[in-house]
């Protein structure tokens, strides 16, 4: 904790497998990234640049307010919780 991990890895996993993960210290695999939902998609690096771009052409095609406003509603808890819980 102090650069707001303990924030956004309980807000993925939940209270307490985050509380585990970061007792502990263990580290996730990608297939355990996203069998726990920590991520997305796996892939290989040779079609990660290929994915993004794709994933950033769909974005575009979507109204440029629709795209601002979820994206800044769906950031309002993470800041909030940051500006909570980062001086811990």
């Amino acid at each position: 904790p102090g650069d707001g991990v303990h924030v956004v890895w309980s807000m993925l996993l939940g209270l307490n497998r985050s509380r585990y993960f970061l007792m502990t210290g263990q580290q996730l695999s990608a297939a355990e990234a996203l069998n726990l939902g920590v991520v997305n998609e796996v892939m290989p690096q040779s079609a990660l640049l290929d994915r993004a771009w794709e994933l950033a052409g769909l974005i575009r095609q979507r109204p440029p307010l629709t795209t601002r406003l979820t994206r800044e509603a769906m950031l309002m808890q993470v800041k909030r919780a940051m500006l909570d819980q980062l001086p811990y």
